[in-house]
């Protein structure tokens, strides 16, 4: 017998399209109709809590990424 099916996932859409979509999509909404929810803070502190997320995130990055060089997935240990 031969087999005909294909080493595919079978999805409709690229899976990273969806993320990128709705954000491209909520820019171009807060373009178009901004709701000003932040405009009673000032702008200051958007840009310090801003920046904290970013350094928190870039953190959390490096730090997944040295525990993966640790873990080598490839590599068979057996006892």
């Amino acid at each position: 017998m031969t087999d005909t099916s294909r080493d595919t996932p079978n999805v409709i859409i690229f899976p990273p399209l969806i993320p990128i979509s709705v954000l491209v999509v909520g820019v171009a909404l807060n373009m178009f109709m901004p709701l000003g929810l932040l405009a009673h803070v000032l702008f200051l502190g958007r840009i310090v809590v801003g920046a904290i997320a970013f350094v928190v995130g870039i953190g959390m990055v490096i730090g997944a990424n040295r525990i993966f060089q640790r873990i080598s997935m490839w590599s068979s240990k057996t006892s």
